[in-house]
Formats: structure tokens, sequence, C-alpha cells
């Protein structure tokens, strides 16, 4: 689960980064480009006017004044009030003519005959300067007022959803594709298990026909030991499914008031039976006040967690061990939260290196090949643990041996 949110965390920031570096590149981009393409308006209505001269026989434009017109493709006239063109300059053909107030409205607001024009009011009337067809997109826009006003004071509410879309919906997509596809890998596990739990049943069970019918002690000895590693093959099937679950958040592992007394002198005495040689002793201690003790928890897991502790023991002490299970109350901390218990299972056996208990008791739990002779049974552990909100802590013991400590709410 972490992973997985660990996963969400890295896309939305990957995301608003994204969102923040294309939105400056745009603004960067669309400032340069239309730095580039400024408006060229002919040095504004004052400029012409300026080196504009009337004399008797009309008006005179300065060849400086000129010039720039023409450098800059434009062209210009004066109409007076009643519509006559009073000068031009470079004015095309089909526009020398007289205008009418309607004429003077329309290409005011749009264009003159397709001409691009900008007008200026001028004590002899007005003053048009234009430019070539189809170098200027020329509309006027009109908006009420109220609407404007009320569209910048909700620009806020509405920059934050569109921000909150950008985040949620390549979540959701993000979130939707990890669980299909957790979903296929745990189905997928799930049946490579089942398929492999059918003939590992035949050979398991074929093993302990031999070894009830067989006179020969070598191939009893033999059976012995085909059951056994196929005991612990379908221990690690059993694993590696409740493991994959855990670790996509797939099973369906309900808590409940658990009776932690019964869980432990059932999986002790199973464990009892099945290893009932003078290599292994278990013992059990709980303490009188936790007799009656529950705890919210899955029963499933909280045994296969005993199982794969008591199981440690025995797989990596193959010369024997004695093997302790106590449950007591947590004194080091009763007075400051009442109803913790411990339960702590440790062995006398050969223990573990030091590297190995320092992974084990990282916080992040290890890819089984990274803990490697403890696998994923202890892994198990760890994750069963945090499932419950439980602590867990791996150690060594005096003189030598192998200890595991879970504080249980």
């Amino acid at each position: 689960m972490r992973k997985r949110e660990r996963n969400a965390t890295h896309f939305i920031l990957l995301v608003l980064i994204t969102f923040f570096v294309l939105l400056a590149t745009n603004i960067a981009v669309f400032a340069a480009f239309f730095a580039k393409w400024e408006n060229t308006v002919p040095a504004g209505s004052q400029t012409v006017m300026d080196n504009l001269a009337k004399d008797e026989d009309g008006y005179t434009l300065s060849e400086e004044a000129s010039q720039a017109l023409e450098k800059d493709g434009l062209f210009a006239m004066i109409i007076s009030y009643d519509g006559h063109i009073l000068w031009s300059e470079r004015l095309p053909a089909e526009l020398s003519k007289d205008y009418t107030m309607q004429d003077v409205a329309s290409f005011t607001r749009y264009y003159l005959d397709d001409y691009p024009v900008h007008t200026f009011i001028i004590p002899e009337g007005l003053l048009v300067i234009g430019s070539r067809k189809h170098t200027t997109w020329k509309y006027t826009l009109e908006y009420n007022e109220g609407m404007v006003r009320q569209f910048i004071r909700q620009m806020p509410l509405i920059a934050l959803v569109n921000v909150a879309l950008l985040i949620s919906v390549p979540l959701f997509i993000q979130r939707k594709w990890i669980r299909r596809r957790e979903e296929e890998r745990t189905e997928w596990i799930a049946g490579v298990s089942h398929d492999i739990r059918t003939p590992l049943t035949l050979i398991i069970g074929g093993a302990d026909h031999i070894m009830q019918n067989t006179e020969d002690p070598a191939a009893a000895e033999r059976a012995a030991a085909i059951e056994q590693q196929g005991m612990r093959i379908s221990a690690l099937i059993a694993n590696l499914n409740t493991s994959s679950k855990l670790d996509f958040g797939m099973g369906d592992y309900r808590r409940s008031p658990v009776k932690l007394c019964g869980l432990l002198r059932k999986t002790t005495a199973d464990f009892i039976n099945r290893y009932s040689d003078d290599k292994y002793s278990f013992s059990l201690d709980i303490d009188e006040s936790l007799l009656d003790k529950t705890v919210r928890a899955n029963a499933e897991l909280f045994e296969r967690m005993l199982e794969n502790l008591l199981g440690n023991s025995v797989r990596h002490n193959p010369d024997g061990c004695d093997i302790r299970i106590e449950l007591y109350p947590d004194k080091a901390r009763c007075g400051v939260c009442r109803g913790i218990c411990v339960l702590r299972i440790s062995d006398n056996g050969i223990g573990a290196p030091e590297e190995t208990l320092k992974r084990l008791n990282r916080s992040r739990p290890d890819r089984p090949y990274k803990l490697r002779e403890h696998g994923i049974g202890l892994r198990l552990v760890k994750q069963i643990a945090k499932y419950h909100s439980w602590k867990v802590d791996f150690s060594g013991s005096e003189p030598h041996g192998f200890v595991c400590t879970v504080v249980m709410r």
C-alpha cells in the first residue's frame, strides 16, 4: 500500500511540475511571439499630422513620413466631416471616393473594403491609416461589463477546478491501471499456486504412504525427507499468496476480536505433533492476566504469523533447538497505553547474522531475495504486523539464538 501511495505522490508532483513548466514555457513563447509581431499602427495620428503641411494647393506630407508609410506598406487619408477626401497618400484607387456616415461607422469597427484601417479624430475630420489586405485581423469584441467582472471574480475558482482536474483525472487513470495490473498479478500467483498444490498433495500423500508401508529404513527416511520438503513448499506457496494479497491490498482480511490464548495453544500443539522427535522442544508461557485476552485481528493472518515464526526456528536449526513462546503484558508501556501485550518467540539455535537482523528491522520490508535464507517467511511476518499496526522487532539472544518480539494493540 505504501508503494502505491509513493507512486501516486510522485505522479501528482510530476503532473504539477509539468503543468507549471508548460505554463511558464507557453507564457515565454507567447511573449516572444507577440514581441516580434508587435502592433505597427503607423506611428500614430500625431506623427502624420506633424509631418503634414497645408498650403493653397492642399496638403503636403514630408518626404520622410511618406517614405515611412511606403516602407511599412501603409496608406493614409483625411476625410472631412461631410465625407469628402481632403488628402490622401498611397491610397488604393478603389478607396478614392466619398464616404457616408454608414461607411465610417462600418470601417471604424471592421474593415474598409477588406483593408484593415485605424481611425483617429483630428480637427479637420477623420484621419484614416490603413495597411494591405490580409495583414491584420480586426474584429471588435463586446461583452456585458457585469459578466466580465463576474468572470474575473470567479477566475481563482476556475483555476482551482482546472488544477484539481489536472491532478485527479490522470491520478484516477493511473490508480485504475495499477489496480488492474495488481489484480492480474495476484490472480496469476493464486492460479499458479493452485496448480502446484494438486501435484504437491499427491507427492506428500505418496511419501506418507511409503513411510507407512515400507520396511526399508532408508526408503522411509527418504520418504520422510520428501514429505518434509513438500510441506515446506506448501508453506512457501501459502506465504507467497498471502504476501501478494497484502502487498496489493487484494485480500479480504477482516479484523474481529481474537482470543490469543486459544490460537497460541493450537499452533504450538500442531508443531509439537509435527516435530515429535527429541530435537525440538516447545514451551508456551502465557501470563495469567492474559488468559482471556482478546485483540482485534484477523485470525488467519495471526495464525500464519505464528507458523512462520515457529517454522523459521525449526527450518534454520536442523540439529534441533529449544523454542519458547511467551505472551505477557507490556510493562514498559503499561502506564502510558493500557491494554497492550507482547508476543515473544525465541530459540537458542544458530541465530541470524547482524546484517540480516538490520535488514529485517528496516521500516520497509525488503524483497525476499534480499533477506537470503530467511526469505518470504519473516517478510510476511512484518507485513502482517504492519497490517494490524503492531510493532515487530527481530534480535539475537545470549549466548546465541533468534528472537522476534511483537507488540500488539
